[in-house]
């Protein structure tokens, strides 16, 4: 039965929320993720991995798997990264790959002093449903519990593909960090059923990077995230 609550939820969720995007809580663990114009911004190769589980008291649950990998390129004038992404929802009645591209220029101003790397990021995604996996009402006996055949068809495709655009900003002055990203530019179709989109996706953050002595540093940073209704503050602090 908790199976059949997470399937559903999860579509109708969806089409609510009209494709709202996975948050992980270490934004800055995830930093392609966050935002593309961090492609090769710590000059040398970087690979990160970040795991969500969302309902995790419950049988099958929302995973999310990020992996990124990204390096400065010197002929280049700046960096490359690759980012790809998993969502495993209700023990794989809902699946979501996405892969993208990522190329970030760099350019060095006033004697080096500032940092300003745009950056642009190409994807392709899909999403798709195990239609043996999802379970209707009147499969389920409602004495016994036991399972029978539905009585449900659905002939279209049990996928959709689609092409998504993100751009990002990064600049950095001393120990100021500040950036922008804006994710899916042409807010693509998402739904298999019905007209759903992936909302437009905003992205503000602001660190900073204090040395309290040799061996300490203490980094404030603060977060804003704005996609359809929902607006999100995040800040934290680490040592």
């Amino acid at each position: 039965m908790n199976r059949i609550i997470i399937s559903f939820l999860f579509l109708f969720s969806t089409l609510a929320s009209k494709g709202l995007d996975p948050l992980f809580s270490q934004h800055f663990s995830a930093p392609i993720y966050l935002n593309p114009a961090f492609a090769g911004y710590d000059g040398c190769s970087r690979i990160s991995t970040s795991y969500r589980i969302q309902w995790p008291h419950v049988s099958g649950g929302i995973h999310t798997f990020n992996h990124s990998y990204d390096q400065y390129i010197k002929k280049l004038g700046g960096g490359l990264a690759l980012n790809y992404q998993y969502d495993n929802i209700s023990n794989g009645v809902l699946k979501a790959h996405s892969f993208s591209g990522i190329y970030a220029p760099g350019f060095r101003l006033f004697d080096k002093k500032l940092l300003v790397s745009p950056a642009i990021e190409v994807g392709w995604a899909r999403r798709s449903i195990d239609w043996g996996k999802v379970i209707f009402g009147d499969q389920i006996d409602p004495v016994t519990g036991t399972l029978s055949e539905t009585s449900e068809v659905y002939s279209g495709k049990l996928y959709s593909d689609y092409i998504d655009l993100n751009a990002g900003l990064l600049i950095s002055h001393h120990k100021f960090v500040y950036g922008v990203a804006i994710h899916h530019l042409t807010e693509p179709k998402l739904s298999l059923l019905g007209d759903s989109k992936v909302k437009l996706k905003l992205s503000f953050h602001f660190s900073y990077v204090g040395e309290i002595s040799e061996k300490f540093k203490l980094s404030p940073s603060l977060v804003i995230i704005q996609q359809g209704v929902t607006t999100i503050f995040d800040p934290s602090i680490s040592f």
